[in-house]
């Protein structure tokens, strides 16, 4: 067993222990059948229907595509460098708002930041078109609002986390959440490496 797996394998049991009292039984089930398929990419539950939500960590997210590039656990502090997530959502209602909080942890277990999204998915014309209001909880009356066009009832959204050397990050083990109407869903690790010498 390699250094990484036995990290994650350490993360996992401590982040059971320090979760498992706040999370709901139907988050700890889903935990569960993804650890038996051994699947640390996607979580499913259930939701009056099944919702998969599948979180990817990368270097970046290509603009012309919308897909992840460079997927990884570890990433170094460099003069630009940044930590991105891709968060896919499917299997959703129509005309439901879903809350959605999109979080960075420091190796301490503290919170850095978040985004938060408001989201609700209708038919129009012939498809269908996912409305997306991130606010800020220290602006109630924040709202910015996008709208795309969705091939069936999903959305995505990203994130971005500033690891250049201006900034100072940390070099450790951070983690990035996903919460869908206030429930843990994703949990990723992955770690930043200090500035390699030149």
């Amino acid at each position: 067993m390699d250094r990484n797996r036995v990290w994650l394998a350490l993360l996992m049991s401590v982040m059971v222990a320090t979760l498992g009292g706040c999370e709901s039984e139907e988050g700890r089930q889903a935990r569960a059948a993804q650890a038996a398929l051994g699947d640390d990419s996607a979580v499913t539950i259930a939701d009056d229907g099944t919702c998969r939500v599948e979180t990817t960590i990368c270097r970046k997210i290509s603009r012309k595509s919308g897909r992840p590039i460079g997927k990884g656990r570890q990433y170094t502090i460099a003069k630009k460098s940044s930590v991105y997530s891709l968060t896919e959502f499917s299997g959703l209602r129509q005309n439901r708002v879903y809350s959605v909080h999109l979080c960075w942890i420091r190796p301490d277990g503290k919170e850095m930041f978040r985004r938060y999204a408001e989201v609700e998915l209708s038919g129009k014309d012939e498809g269908y078109v996912a409305e997306i209001n991130w606010k800020r909880a220290e602006d109630l009356h924040y709202v910015k609002q996008e709208t795309f066009p969705a091939e069936g009832l999903e959305f995505s959204l990203s994130s971005r986390f500033n690891i250049a050397a201006a900034k100072n990050r940390e070099p450790g083990n951070y983690l990035f959440r996903v919460y869908l109407d206030r429930r843990l869903l994703v949990e990723e690790p992955f770690e930043v490496l200090a500035p390699q010498e030149s």
